[in-house]
């Protein structure tokens, strides 16, 4: 399927013509030489095409359980415009490989990229929950705790970062959490009272129960 491929690659990088959607779907479930063919052709596409490109896979992985775009999503997290990393990021919510925590981390501390760095704070939030299911191993939450809480207690990170750090983090029934919710239910930003409530929601705390439902009335 190698020179298939080729010409598909060639196809949905020129500009010139339509993007056909439903080519797309041979992207799905390639093998390790069709993966670095890709890696190999994906660069030299223009940057608004591969956006386009991009945010179909996620689409189309969030219509459809049965294709399997993890390779070129995971790749694209390191494409060098932010549009395609955030994008990327999304395209993999579901995905709960431990192997995808270090990468995300990654954009978390070091992305230029506001929404990126946010975008990778949510993400993490699925190994949080994970932990608290007993899904993942103690190591492996372990640092993603350490990255959020760097995070959130950052007096140099953006705003929307931290409220998404406080988001993730909300899962974890570790002590110091509710102090975290608390600070920011009463911080003096909207925002990040908003966050706090949704994190009290997401925690399943039954200590902030009364609070939520008075923030529901």
């Amino acid at each position: 399927m190698l020179s298939s491929l080729e010409e598909l690659l060639q196809q949905i990088g020129d500009t010139e013509s339509r993007l056909s959607i439903s080519s797309l779907y041979s992207l799905s479930g390639m093998s390790r030489g069709e993966t670095l063919l890709f890696q190999e052709a994906w660069p030299s596409i223009a940057v608004e095409r591969r956006c386009q490109i991009i945010n179909f896979l996620v689409e189309i992985a969030k219509a459809s359980f049965e294709v399997d775009f993890g390779q070129v999503l995971r790749f694209c997290l390191g494409d060098e415009d932010e549009s395609v990393r955030e994008a990327a990021i999304e395209g993999l919510w579901e995905d709960n490989d431990t192997a995808l925590i270090d990468p995300l981390i990654t954009l978390l501390r070091d992305d230029p990229s506001i929404s990126v760095r946010a975008g990778a704070a949510t993400s993490l939030s699925r190994y949080v929950l994970l932990s608290e299911l007993d899904k993942i191993k103690a190591q492996h939450f372990a640092l993603v705790r350490e990255a959020l809480l760097e995070a959130i207690r950052s007096p140099f990170e953006d705003l929307d970062v931290r409220r998404r750090a406080i988001e993730a983090i909300a899962y974890s029934s570790e002590e110091g959490v509710r102090e975290i919710i608390e600070a920011a239910y009463y911080d003096e930003d909207e925002k990040m009272r908003i966050s706090g409530v949704f994190a009290m929601g997401r925690s399943a705390d039954p200590y902030w129960s009364d609070r939520v439902i008075g923030e529901l009335e």
